[in-house]
């Protein structure tokens, strides 16, 4: 798909994105870090995401509920492959990793999207950030949303409830049907703020209780 000059600056392009992967986009910073021009680093960066390989997932924007974050966020498109290129090995490399819950919400991330792609009609999918708020994911159909977090840990706190719940006050409560913190707990329970905390399986197979 692309005449790449320079092989060993494009490996460096992949790797620096994985290192960015759940992160805001910064385009001239990624550019500098890797030591190419912007202009080259648009090309491999719009060439990656045509392959599926990385996945730029926008803010949400509404009249009322303008969120103060502009940029995107960039994902990758395989966690497994963003832990190989970030020399994650092991599942004990993994759980030592400081890049863990990136990971986690890449992952996170890749399965909304099969859910996106399979869900008849279509949804939008988002992220919500501004100054003092944030859910890592918003799903929006038909003028109702689905708020939701992706958080490593086997046991979230309200804590992490109360962060969804602030977004929910802000696009207004009853039109969010859902808020969810997806993790690694064997079975789902409430958080408080009509916050479920859960694994992913059960979700995204249609057990959304």
């Amino acid at each position: 798909m692309l005449n790449v000059g320079s092989l060993r600056d494009f490996e460096r392009f992949v790797r620096a994105c994985a290192l960015r992967s759940a992160q805001l986009l910064n385009k001239a910073e990624l550019a500098r870090d890797v030591g190419v021009s912007s202009p080259t680093a648009n090309q491999w960066l719009g060439v990656l995401a045509a392959s599926n390989q990385v996945f730029l997932l926008e803010p949400w924007f509404a009249n009322g509920t303008r969120s103060v974050v502009k940029s995107p966020k960039l994902y990758f498109g395989d966690a497994g492959f963003m832990a190989w290129l970030l020399g994650i090995r092991t599942e004990e490399e993994l759980l030592r990793s400081p890049y863990v819950g990136a990971i986690w919400e890449t992952f996170v991330c890749a399965e909304l999207r099969k859910r996106q792609r399979a869900t008849e009609g279509g949804v939008s999918l988002h992220f919500w950030r501004d100054r003092g708020r944030e859910a890592d994911f918003l799903i929006h159909r038909g003028g109702r949303f689905e708020l939701m977090e992706a958080k490593w840990t086997r046991s979230p706190t309200e804590r992490d409830a109360a962060a969804l719940s602030a977004v929910a006050e802000v696009l207004g409560e009853r039109r969010v049907v859902r808020k969810r913190i997806l993790c690694r707990s064997d079975a789902s329970y409430p958080i408080g703020g009509a916050v479920v905390a859960g694994p992913t399986d059960p979700w995204f197979d249609g057990d959304q209780s």
